[in-house]
């Protein structure tokens, strides 16, 4: 059950979620990779028969990025509109509903990469969030991206 299996992996993220959630996208590759792959993990098996995982973290990207997408904020959900419409050197396509999670790692890096090379579009972020959320709250991100991949470009 999906459900159940999404409830026991929310209770199993929780210690290592509150360490990556002090990093924004900007500070991507500060992360320990051992908790990314461990929440990647944890999350993506919730599609999978009898929330088994898998060595390769080879799942439906959704089951793993959506939850962090609404939880942390970093990462977009890589729905099939995102997908379509992400730069191609990030080697994600449209119709790639799963993949491992190099292939998250690699195009997340990417993305925080060209993030920080923005300075406009960060400041931009930044502005929208301290003002609807509040100077203290982390900018999402990934929720930013996830909304202009979406719309298209």
């Amino acid at each position: 059950m999906p459900y159940q299996t999404l409830k026991e992996s929310l209770q199993n993220i929780i210690e290592t979620y509150n360490e990556i959630r002090a990093y924004s996208l900007l500070e991507f590759r500060d992360i320990p990779e051992k908790m990314l792959r461990f929440i990647w993990h944890e999350l993506g098996r919730v599609k999978e028969f009898e929330g088994r995982t898998n060595d390769n973290g080879y799942y439906y990207a959704i089951a793993a990025c959506k939850p962090l997408l609404l939880i942390w904020g970093q990462t977009p959900a890589f729905d099939s509109k995102v997908r379509e419409n992400l730069p191609g050197d990030y080697g994600i396509k449209k119709y790639d509903f799963r993949f491992s999670y190099k292939r998250w790692y690699e195009a997340m890096t990417m993305m925080s990469d060209d993030l920080q090379r923005r300075s406009e579009c960060i400041a931009t972020m930044e502005n929208i969030s301290h003002n609807r959320y509040g100077a203290n709250k982390p900018v999402p991100y990934g929720r930013y991206l996830d909304i202009y991949y979406w719309k298209g470009k």
